[in-house]
């Protein structure tokens, strides 16, 4: 359960990676969003919405890589 307060740390972290061009942290973070979702604990609560709005954001972004906007 307080794995939900890291939510928006490792939200605002990956933006700013991605903004200086270092796609790879969002990839792990998507990577640990995945799991946390396939996990029986409900881990995410009301994070849900804020993964799902970050998603939409790098999916939506030409700038970045196709790996990246597909994960």
């Amino acid at each position: 359960v307080a794995f939900r307060e890291l939510v928006p740390n490792i939200l605002n972290v990956s933006r700013k990676c991605l903004a200086s061009g270092v796609e790879e942290v969002a990839v792990i973070a998507f990577e640990i969003f995945d799991d946390l979702v396939e996990s029986p604990a409900p881990l995410l609560g009301a994070s849900v919405v804020s993964i799902v709005q970050f998603s939409l954001e790098v999916a939506s972004n030409q700038t970045l890589e196709s790996n990246t906007r597909h994960q």
